[in-house]
């Protein structure tokens, strides 16, 4: 199975930054990196940390240009998102968190003291110290606090400015140094400005709010980072099925190799217990292997002489050796990886929308801090600079723009790891949206709603002859032909555990039959017609019989000897065990359904009658299929279409949504827009209603981000003040930081969708 994703643009590269804080980072980086020739867009994800370079030609992307364009950005140029490995991103994570969680400690902590020491009256013994060592002794951990906790928030704001825009970290740093500036100019000259509510008093410090601004917000971006990495631990999971290393034949004897030593025609030993580190072909020996990781399905499959092996599932029973035949990103469990990886930086227009907004957020923000301060300072009645400063300072802070750009990647990147864990491949945030408007599910039928392959359902013998005679004979003869209608004979009697009788004089008779010599007897197996051609008579009963099968979807094929019909098989593509009840969920989701194939109408009509399709097209070729789904979009339905065969690929790229089952071919799964690994088709409906379950998390998020500043910019900006609410920075860092984890919070909520 190989699994591709579908789209007109050429991922060029994908590569991993770091630095990155908010939405308008976001925007910062695609904007520098689009800039580069060859690049026609670059798609970031803030949760994920990765850029995906695209274009629509076959390029080859300047790296090196990258690295330096991210460099002179103010970010962290990691790499190839390939190139890193899953100890790699892991040491890195652990890295930053521990630092940041001792700069958070050190910040919280000394933020503490400086508020100690702010409100002497408030602690015994504090009184009795002289003021001026009381402040100094503040501003000293307030530095602190400022230039070394809050570092990485200049380093990142100087970058913005040195590429003239602005970001959170412009934010950040205007609100906290307002504060500091304003309190250590207080200190250094006391008469600078008077208090508002006694001339002779001295001003109030803000040394505490400026230290708390800092920490505050870096607490925000701690549990943010924590929870960035609940959310992507669905790749982690798939990354960690890989083994580390692998025992290779080498001669006689079993050497253990790193699995990226690993290359192509390698043969590797698996004993009981251990994962596949790679795709390969059994050579030697049997077992049983847990596939359930890709499949879904709980039940192991027996694996003998021959059969494909994927990397990740788990061995159970027997020890074998396999031939490599795929490494890296090409096995299943690599390709599986790359989808959700890219699917998770692929962006929503909702997110597309939302990325814009903060784009000009920023500058519109310092806009409104500057006309907060020059209100409150100028033009209203009894104007204060304390409060001037302290509201200008209060809307930088509350009006940062974390939470909306966390609204949507978190969600997605929730969403389509849920959907990989389950076997159900979402390519793609852009999907979400038109799943949500879905009013009409399409489904073709051999291999979609069908097992694809035919099993024998029937054995009537003619009076004298027993069922296991019949498909003994049968057997015989099938067992040297290539016909499908012979393999299902011959997998019927493998499970009986039957063995064919000598035929000689065998031959074949295209359309119509087979024949050969078994005991000195002439035998047949064939349709009515070749039974016919051979002078033997077909009772009517027998053909009454044969309409009645064809009627319910079964083949009907004649066994006869000499000169008589002795007896009679019925062969059908099963229905898949799923099918009935996937289709009654769908109902209930008010969800129209049709049934499109290009088998004969007799057959599916009787597929249709047993799960209760009220509109079915038969007899079509690939182009009918497109017509047909066309003009559903014409009468005004959101089409999805769930087909399996490359016959299907062409409507999967037309339908508004294309659903693939794993079982189908490449091309098929490369034209969808998810893909069911597993074949149960009651994952349409999951695959469905988790879409759903996203995009409502995403519009619960992008709501609840805008809302927050959309009341607490006017409240910061003193709108409030008459009825004496008023937020000064300090809460307003608290309010901020509280938005950006309770966003990332909602959308792990879709942890518990299944």
């Amino acid at each position: 199975m190989e699994l591709v994703m579908n789209s007109s643009e050429r991922v060029l590269e994908t590569i991993a930054v770091g630095g990155m804080t908010c939405a308008a980072c976001v925007r910062r980086v695609e904007k520098t990196l689009e800039k580069i020739p060859g690049i026609a867009q670059v798609r970031v994800n803030l949760a994920t940390g990765q850029a995906l370079l695209l274009s629509d030609k076959e390029l080859k992307v300047d790296l090196v240009a990258v690295e330096e364009s991210i460099i002179k950005a103010g970010f962290v140029y990691q790499g190839k998102a390939a190139d890193r490995s899953l100890s790699t991103q892991e040491r890195e994570q652990n890295q930053e968190e521990r630092a940041l969680t001792v700069k958070v400690v050190v910040g919280i902590s000394l933020s503490l003291l400086v508020m100690a020491v702010s409100m002497p009256g408030l602690i015994p013994g504090l009184k009795q110290i002289p003021a001026l060592f009381l402040n100094s002794f503040a501003w000293g951990l307030t530095s602190v606090v400022i230039f070394w906790v809050g570092g990485d928030f200049f380093r990142s704001a100087f970058a913005a400015l040195r590429q003239r825009s602005a970001d959170m970290n412009s934010l950040v740093v205007l609100g906290s140094m307002a504060a500091y500036s304003y309190s250590v100019l207080i200190f250094l000259i006391p008469d600078f400005v008077t208090s508002d509510s006694s001339p002779n008093a001295l001003p109030h410090l803000y040394f505490d709010g400026a230290a708390m601004i800092v920490a505050l917000v870096l607490l925000g971006r701690l549990l943010e980072f924590r929870a960035r990495r609940k959310a992507s631990q669905a790749i982690r999971k798939l990354l960690a099925l890989q083994p580390p290393v692998a025992r290779v034949v080498q001669g006689k004897e079993f050497l253990e190799l790193p699995v990226a030593a690993l290359k192509n025609g390698d043969l590797v030993q698996i004993r009981p217990g251990e994962r596949l580190p790679v795709d390969g072909q059994l050579l030697t020996g049997t077992s049983t292997v847990d596939e359930s990781m890709l499949t879904g399905e709980s039940l192991p499959r027996r694996k003998e002489l021959g059969d494909e092996l994927y990397a990740g599932t788990l061995n159970q029973l027997g020890t074998f050796i396999f031939k490599v035949t795929r490494i890296g990103a090409e096995t299943t469990l690599g390709q599986i990886i790359k989808l959700v990886d890219e699917a998770q930086t692929r962006k929503a227009p909702i997110q597309r929308f939302a990325d814009q907004v903060a784009g000009v957020f920023v500058p519109v923000v310092l806009v409104i801090a500057v006309i907060t301060f020059l209100v409150w300072n100028f033009l209203v009645p009894d104007p204060s600079f304390n409060r001037a400063l302290l509201n200008a300072v209060s809307v930088l802070i509350i009006a940062c723009p974390c939470a909306m750009g966390l609204a949507t990647p978190t969600a997605i990147m929730v969403g389509t790891g849920i959907g990989a864990r389950h076997g159900i491949i979402l390519k793609g945030g852009e999907i979400l949206e038109r799943v949500h408007r879905l009013t009409t599910v399409v489904f073709d039928k051999t291999g979609t709603l069908t097992t694809g392959s035919l099993r024998l359902t029937a054995i009537e013998p003619e009076a004298g002859w027993t069922p296991d005679q019949i498909l003994q004979l049968a057997f015989s003869l099938e067992d040297m032909s290539e016909h499908p209608l012979g393999a299902a004979v011959v997998t019927a009697a493998g499970e009986k555990n039957l063995t064919p009788e000598p035929i000689t004089d065998f031959s074949v008779h295209p359309g119509l039959g087979v024949q050969g010599i078994c005991h000195n007897k002439l035998v047949f197996l064939g349709n009515v017609r070749f039974f016919v051609e051979q002078g033997i008579a077909v009772a009517e009963h027998l053909l009454k019989r044969i309409t009645l099968l064809a009627e319910s979807g079964v083949t009907a094929i004649l066994v006869g000897e000499g000169e008589r019909v002795i007896g009679l098989l019925g062969l059908a593509d099963e229905l898949r065990p799923s099918a009935e009840s996937a289709l009654e969920t769908l109902k209930r989701m008010d969800i129209k359904l049709v049934l499109l194939s290009g088998d004969n109408r007799q057959t599916v009509a009787a597929v249709a009658r047993h799960l209760n399709f009220t509109e079915i097209h038969a007899e079509l070729l690939p182009a009918d299929k497109i017509a047909k789904i066309e003009l559903l979009q014409k009468q005004g339905e959101v089409v999805a279409m769930v087909g399996d065969g490359i016959n299907d690929a062409p409507a999967l790229a037309v339908a508004d949504l294309g659903i693939a089952i794993g079982a189908g071919s490449d091309i098929a799964i490369e034209a969808s827009d998810i893909t069911l690994v597993s074949n149960d088709l009651n994952h349409v409906a999951v695959a469905i209603r988790l879409s759903r379950a996203t995009l409502k998390v995403i519009h619960q998020n992008l709501f609840w981000a805008f809302f927050y500043n959309v009341i607490g910019i006017p409240i910061a900006a003193g709108i409030l003040y008459p009825w004496g609410i008023t937020l000064n920075p300090m809460i307003a860092a608290g309010a901020m930081a509280l938005s950006s984890v309770s966003v990332v919070m909602n959308s792990l909520r879709l942890r518990r969708f299944i």
